[in-house]
């Protein structure tokens, strides 16, 4: 199996689990992470999330995440307030694909998200019912 400059596999099994960075506290609430948290980008028609797989295994999962959002996705204007955390397996489940997409390092979008549509308000309403199950599916960690 061919591995990605990160040194993991190509290859996104399900067991894997994804960190959707959280840099708007809308994106949750004290229930959980809520759906808009994972819509895609028009620009992107996808979602950005990292791959943590090694992270689970390594020392302090939190503040390895926060490590990883700050060297990946903080800046001055974007920072991070926590993580919504699931399975690749989950967001299949959803009916999306999950493809690794490096640069950066450990880098994958959430793909196929319903576009097609010729209704806005259609095509909005699919992908509000998707982002229902991927946040349902997810736990939210805050720092």
């Amino acid at each position: 199996m061919p591995l990605l400059p990160s040194g993991l596999p190509e290859l996104i099994r399900d067991e894997e689990s994804l960190a959707r960075f959280l840099c708007s506290s809308s994106y949750f609430s004290s229930n959980g992470v809520k759906p808009g948290a994972f819509l895609p980008t028009a620009q992107d028609r996808a979602t950005s999330v990292f791959r943590v797989a090694r992270i689970e295994d390594e020392l302090g999962h939190v503040a390895q995440l926060r490590l990883l959002a700050t060297e990946f996705v903080e800046s001055e204007t974007r920072r991070t307030k926590g993580a919504a955390m699931l399975r690749a397996f989950a967001v299949r489940a959803a009916g999306l694909q999950v493809n690794a997409d490096e640069p950066p390092p450990r880098h994958a979008l959430l793909c196929d998200w319903p576009w097609g549509s010729v209704d806005v308000e259609l095509r909005k309403a699919q992908q509000k019912e998707i982002g229902l199950k991927l946040a349902a599916a997810a736990t939210l960690l805050r720092w």
